[in-house]
């Protein structure tokens, strides 16, 4: 019962690899979304990579304020 259950699930999954990458991508984005809404960066710190600060350039955001204006990434979604 356990090895057709995992078959089932291995088969899908195998069969809608695009499904998966956009699932992940977007848990991945709505995982941002909810860090910088909930953390500043400065007393509350981020919970994401230091990578992916980098990404998003949140880092200059918090390093200096005369850094130029640039439209956040997930402005778009």
């Amino acid at each position: 019962c356990v090895c057709v259950c995992v078959n089932c699930v291995i088969s899908v999954l195998a069969k809608h690899p695009s499904g998966v990458y956009k699932m992940v991508i977007d848990t991945l984005v709505i995982c941002f979304c909810e860090d910088k809404a909930r953390h500043n960066g400065k007393d509350k710190p981020y919970f994401m990579s230091s990578r992916l600060k980098r990404c998003l350039t949140i880092e200059q955001e918090n390093n200096s304020s005369a850094a130029p204006e640039r439209a956040p990434l997930v402005s778009a979604l």
